[in-house]
């Protein structure tokens, strides 16, 4: 996994990966795993500070200083509250948190050199010209640092300008009698192009054109005097197949005019304000306007957020315009989701500064959100991702609201499924569980949206209250509508509140050891009390293997959140066989299964793999 966090920082540092990406990197590694083992955490750590020494820098910009703020809180409170972590991470974390106070980041940093064991470029010594490991990279290259393939070395000499980002040439190891060809070589073709000398009649020019790649150029059977008179090609050149035609390079003029076309933010807001006040109520208008102002396309983002901004003090009416200036602006290509994502990105991270400008700028915005979701300029997924981790709190839920204002529940309700939003993970640090998420959705009328986790408070209480099965039975038919009732999430609700039940009486209670074997009593009193609501379980999953196969998988998460308690995966298969719950068809399937969404498969099957065989 490390490898691959390098790599992928490695490709947002090279212009591969959208700067959003890597943030989501970063928020899934924060965030994952809360309840995993000591190693997990640790991993998902490291990687975090490697991620942060590959291309912190560049992602600690002004733009995204909040969000980076947000990381290097969390990693200070993780640092502080984490006493169980090893040191060797706890030293890295505050090795990243001194670079960044430090304003140090990058490859080649203070930190990268301390993870990989490489001393700094001031300590690097040069290489010896006779050195046999220079000689298996370069044979008889013309003197010049050697280059390692894996990284660049540092040289003392002064940057050679990028022509393209050319390797630099010297003149030591080479043979006496060609030194004259090589001195007038340099001057033909420029120090910038390493010449390697194989025999009389060939040359071979090596190009450096990123950091990774050489290209090889060989000149053969041709004379010295024609070799030097060939202008050096570019790797552009060399690349290119015989008959295509070579790209048309822009003139200083063009160049110039599309400079010139940049505007600042400042200037792009008085244009905006100038556009909106002649718009006459026409979308088009708007649009064609905006495209006679030749924006470049790296800009779009920004106005995207402009024109958002703009509408916040508005109507609604305002609100519904800016959607269809939007729909006009991609409707001409000038503009896409892409942008517009991008642009709200820009907009979450200027509320903070405009709410004493703006009243009420949380509810105004997801007024402006819901309508973009509605206009298929958004997504409830893509929106979500933005938030997560209680980024703007509750500024999703006003959404939601905003969205049964526009159209209903059974709308809203439809979307959210087919969405596949996980609002678990839209809550603040404190309220990430699911007690606090149901009392915060009954407060905003939004519980309707997850009625198994309704059910789930409601069926621990009835448990708790009387868990007789007739009676735990009719509130269930009372309670939970019967299109759900094959509904595995169903299953899963219903098997995680039985196991509650009867586990925190015995073998989970407060007082027992959960990493030594449980008392034979507590074993016998957990036998008892699944025996007595087992019948709840049979009515609702006898003859499904699929239902049954998913209440193997509740047990095994059930199993997992505990912490694999010692035996407790083995005794409630044994159980739920015994007690004629579970067909022994779906416990092979079980084993044989292969399904990630369920964690720890691995220990689960440790434990239970000589029962099962």
């Amino acid at each position: 996994m490390l490898g691959n966090i390098k790599f992928i920082g490695e490709l947002y540092r090279l212009n591969l990966l959208h700067e959003s990406i890597v943030h989501k990197c970063i928020m899934q590694l924060i965030r994952a795993k809360k309840k995993g083992t000591v190693d997990d955490i640790s991993e998902d750590l490291e990687c975090l500070c490697q991620i942060m020494v590959t291309c912190g820098r560049r992602l600690d910009h002004d733009k995204a200083k909040s969000l980076m703020d947000q990381y290097f809180d969390r990693l200070e409170l993780v640092r502080k509250r984490r006493a169980d972590l090893p040191s060797r991470i706890r030293f890295m974390i505050q090795d990243v948190l001194e670079l960044r106070a430090a304003k140090v980041g990058g490859v080649g940093s203070i930190m990268n050199q301390r993870i990989n064991g490489e001393s700094s470029p001031q300590e690097a010594k040069p290489q010896k010209p006779n050195d046999p490991k220079g000689k298996d990279l370069y044979r008889n290259v013309v003197a010049g640092p050697q280059v390692s393939p894996r990284r660049t070395v540092h040289s003392a000499s002064p940057p050679v300008k990028r022509h393209p980002a050319i390797a630099q040439s010297a003149a030591d190891a080479f043979q006496p009698s060609y030194q004259h060809v090589i001195d007038n070589a340099k001057q033909q073709v420029g120090d910038s192009y390493p010449l390697i000398f194989n025999n009389k009649h060939k040359l071979t020019l090596m190009i450096k054109f990123n950091t990774y790649k050489v290209l090889i150029f060989k000149l053969q059977s041709l004379s010295i005097a024609q070799i030097l008179k060939i202008h050096p090609p570019t790797h552009t050149d060399l690349l290119q197949k015989p008959n295509a035609k070579k790209p048309v390079v822009a003139s200083n003029q063009e160049k110039q005019k599309s400079k010139k076309n940049i505007r600042s933010e400042e200037e792009l807001a008085e244009m905006v304000k100038r556009v909106l006040s002649n718009a006459a109520g026409s979308a088009d208008k708007v649009a064609d306007d905006i495209k006679a102002q030749n924006i470049p396309n790296k800009q779009i983002a920004t106005l995207s957020c402009l024109l958002c901004e703009n509408s916040l003090q508005g109507t609604d009416e305002g609100k519904d315009f800016i959607c269809q200036v939007f729909v006009a602006l991609i409707a001409r290509k000038l503009a896409n989701n892409d942008h517009l994502m991008e642009g709200l990105q820009h907009l979450f991270e200027k509320l903070g500064k405009m709410e004493s400008s703006v009243p009420r700028v949380k509810s105004t915005t997801s007024s402006l959100l819901a309508r973009f979701i509605l206009n298929d300029l958004a997504t409830l997924k893509g929106v979500s991702e933005m938030l997560k981790a209680g980024y703007h709190f509750p500024m999703f839920l006003l959404i939601l609201q905003q969205l049964i204002k526009i159209k209903d529940k059974i709308w809203l309700l439809d979307a959210f499924k087919q969405s596949k939003v996980d609002l678990l993970m839209l809550m603040p640090d404190a309220s990430q569980n699911k007690g606090s998420m149901f009392e915060i959705l009954k407060g905003k009328q939004l519980a309707f949206l997850c009625p198994l986790l309704h059910m789930e408070m409601q069926l621990s209480k009835q448990l708790d209250a009387d868990p007789s099965p007739m009676v735990v039975y009719r509130w269930i038919k009372e309670n939970v509508g019967s299109e759900l009732y094959s509904d595995p999430e169903f299953v899963h609700v219903l098997t995680t509140c039985c196991l509650h039940h009867v586990t925190k009486q015995s073998s989970l209670k407060a007082d027992v050891e959960r990493g030594q074997s449980v008392p034979k009593q507590l074993q016998e009193k957990e036998k008892v009390l699944l025996s007595s609501i087992k019948p709840v379980l049979q009515k609702f999953v006898h003859d499904n293997p699929r239902l049954q196969l998913h209440a193997l998988y509740t047990v095994q998460t059930f199993c997992h959140d505990q912490d694999f308690p010692k035996g407790l995966m083995l005794r409630m298969f044994n159980l739920l066989y015994n007690e004629d719950v579970i067909d022994e068809e779906s416990f092979i399937a079980w084993k044989e299964d292969v399904n990630s969404d369920f964690p720890g498969k691995g220990k689960a099957l440790f434990q239970v793999n000589s029962w099962l065989t």
